[in-house]
């Protein structure tokens, strides 16, 4: 299923390049390719030689996961060159209704260099953590649920910022110079090795780090505790590192919670088909180790 939704979402991205006039650079899209081998290399080879299920699982969701990434950049690029109007002027009066300010915001954050270093740190370890929730989920049980989500949340963000596009803080965010470079015409190709966050409503970072305490919550106590704590400051990081708009994180973060509980109501009758299915066991036949099934050892 997941892989039918990637198919569809690549001819959704192709059509988007035809239309945008966009072209994907060759060494990123070759490290990209070379990435997906590697990958679909260890899963053939452990559903080959049965060695090791959980191995072959959890190098099967990194490669959705990863295959979803690239997907997901070149939609922004394309979201990011269809130029429609920019409607940054609706989000500073939204942010101004609360009383935050940008601009101040960022100023501050600037003038404390620890607190600089930190929510930097934090911004660009989103992909890292994201891709470690993963393998903890596809290690232990399974992680397609995760990415189910990813792919939903995923979708509504490009399909929002394509038609209500903003530019966000125009000083010294990463993402501005090819933002605009790619509304003005000037930029023509979609840079796999040199992404940058091209959305600003609402705000990936946000969702995505929203999604990981959700993902990991029936997991351990103090790992749920980390994932949430990470995805604070990470919300925090937005406005200052990733030129957000308050506006946006808040966004952001309320489609990540809302595809999160679509997709969990969605798999419920599954998952509860499949515990019913567990509770009626067959006996053992005669002679079978009586070792309970805790303790056999592991793949």
């Amino acid at each position: 299923m997941i892989w039918g939704a990637l198919a569809i979402f690549t001819l959704v991205d192709a059509m988007g390049l035809w239309e945008t006039r966009l072209r994907i650079e060759q060494s990123g899209l070759l490290t990209y390719i070379g990435s997906f081998s590697v990958l679909a290399a260890i899963v053939l080879f452990y559903q080959t030689t049965q060695r090791s299920v959980r191995i072959m699982r959890c190098a099967h969701s990194v490669l959705q996961l990863e295959v979803l990434a690239c997907l997901i950049l070149i939609a922004t690029y394309v979201a990011a060159a269809a130029r429609y109007p920019l409607r940054d002027s609706w989000f500073l009066q939204a942010d101004s209704a609360v009383g935050f300010d940008l601009a101040v915001w960022t100023t501050w954050v600037n003038a404390h260099l620890a607190v600089h270093v930190i929510l930097w740190a934090i911004y660009n370890a989103l992909f890292p953590v994201t891709l470690m929730a993963c393998m903890y989920l596809a290690l232990s049980e399974s992680a397609d649920e995760f990415i189910a989500t990813v792919f939903v949340t995923s979708i509504i963000l490009v399909a929002i910022a394509l038609m209500v596009p903003a530019v966000g803080r125009r000083n010294g965010a990463p993402h501005v110079g090819q933002f605009l470079a790619l509304r003005e015409g000037t930029l023509r190709t979609v840079l796999l090795s040199d992404s940058r966050g091209l959305i600003m409503f609402p705000s990936f970072h946000a969702a995505l780090a929203i999604l990981v305490p959700i993902s990991i919550r029936k997991g351990r106590r103090w790992l749920f505790l980390a994932g949430a704590t990470f995805a604070a400051l990470t919300m925090v990081s937005a406005l200052s590192e990733g030129g957000h708009y308050l506006v946006d994180v808040a966004a952001g973060a309320a489609v990540a919670c809302a595809s999160a509980t679509a997709i969990s109501w969605a798999v419920a009758p599954t998952a509860r088909r499949r515990d019913s299915g567990s509770a009626y066991r067959r006996p053992r036949p005669t002679g079978q180790s009586t070792v309970p099934e805790y303790a056999q050892p592991f793949d």
